[in-house]
């Protein structure tokens, strides 16, 4: 494919298809001058799942699964607050933005066809290969860096990958999905020095951990530019997967952190 404009491509991949599980996205510019700007994210992770939907649609594809993302939703959780897909949608960065967008797109463009849709909002991914934060964390871990992370008490829903592609089929197969949004995880919450000591264990290393004030890190965090990245790791961020799992039934396993 040439482009993201490239109609005649997406016209053709969508031909004697079934299923289309739409994975592909936009998640991270390392460029400041672009990190904070919507149009990236806009081009890419709305308009292009916007063209696929259109193709896929005028093919005749039965179903169209949208992996999203919790951060459609919300960042972070307050004390005792847990996502559900009740709950009102708030983006607070162009990425969430960009994949609510798509996510509305998506059920507009479905709507009175012979295409269903299902939309899939998984938190942070983990598994062996998994980028963004846990690829920092294995990072800091292999060259055993004292951690200042000892005093985070917070809770994050996470989803291995296994989980996400037993959730993934279901929705790709399963009749009640059509027409649902679902929220994932693993069925269980951990916090940032859980994360930490099991990832070490993964990988065979001593965890070097050493209390510091919250408050202070994310001050210093907001300084260089890294609060993004200090937010996930000292903020709550807990999901509710129980309609994924009492619809489709979606049994997630426990898996360990794995970097």
């Amino acid at each position: 494919m040439r482009s993201i404009d490239d109609h005649d491509a997406f016209a053709q991949a969508c031909q004697g298809v079934d299923v289309i599980v739409h994975l592909g996205g936009l998640a991270h510019i390392t460029d400041r001058q672009l990190a904070g700007q919507d149009e990236p994210y806009e081009q890419i992770n709305h308009q292009w799942t916007s063209h696929l939907a259109k193709a896929a649609i005028t093919a005749g594809v039965g179903r169209f699964v949208l992996i999203s993302s919790i951060g459609v939703v919300a960042t972070q959780t307050a004390p005792q607050q847990v996502l559900k897909e009740s709950d009102t949608c708030q983006p607070v960065n162009p990425y969430g933005r960009s994949k609510l967008a798509a996510e509305q797109t998506v059920q507009n463009l479905c709507r009175n066809t012979s295409t269903s849709w299902c939309i899939l909002r998984p938190p942070l991914v983990h598994g062996k290969g998994a980028p963004g934060n846990l690829r920092s964390m294995a990072r800091w871990l292999t060259r055993e860096l004292p951690l200042p992370f000892a005093s985070v008490k917070n809770r994050r829903s996470l989803v291995h990958i296994n989980n996400l592609i037993q959730a993934i089929e279901l929705a790709a197969r399963h009749p009640a999905a059509s027409g649902e949004v679902f929220h994932l995880s693993d069925g269980v919450d951990r916090s940032t020095p859980e994360i930490l000591r099991q990832a070490a264990g993964c990988l065979g290393v001593k965890v070097r951990l050493f209390s510091f004030p919250v408050v202070l890190l994310r001050w210093i965090a907001s300084l260089v530019g890294k609060s993004g990245m200090v937010n996930q790791l000292t903020a709550d961020l807990v999901v509710d997967c129980s309609k994924i799992q009492y619809t489709l039934g979606y049994k997630p396993v426990n898996n360990p952190i794995e970097v």
